[in-house]
């Protein structure tokens, strides 16, 4: 009737809470902080006082979860390697000899014939 031409939508439904979400924390302390402060002018507000535990118990969640995201990744791959397998230096130091012979290009990589060479 307008002269628009016909089209399909397609919509798909997402998870909210599956999404990545970037979390502004000094955002979220100064919103903390201005609860805190009005909580001191008017101690008795019960909507206030439940914004404010809600978002300190966010603050704490997202604290947490990023505790979880940065544990045990270590930014050197052999320091990650140590503390996974609980080594000390002595053990390293014979694991990079054992390595050096496996690796016998020197490419610092070892491919499935130079592992099969060294232990057949």
């Amino acid at each position: 009737t307008f002269g628009l031409a016909r089209c399909n939508i397609w919509v798909q439904k997402s998870n909210r809470s599956s999404l990545f979400q970037l979390t502004d924390s000094g955002h979220m302390n100064k919103e903390y902080d201005d609860y805190m402060q009005m909580l001191s002018k008017n101690p008795n507000d019960p909507i206030l006082r439940e914004m404010a535990e809600k978002l300190r118990r966010r603050i704490r969640t997202t604290q947490i979860e990023e505790e979880i995201r940065t544990m045990c990744v270590a930014s050197n791959p052999v320091e990650y390697a140590a503390d996974f397998l609980a080594i000390d230096s002595t053990e390293l130091v014979k694991i990079h000899a054992i390595y050096e012979q496996i690796d016998q290009d020197n490419d610092e990589y070892i491919s499935v014939d130079e592992y099969c060479r060294f232990v057949c």
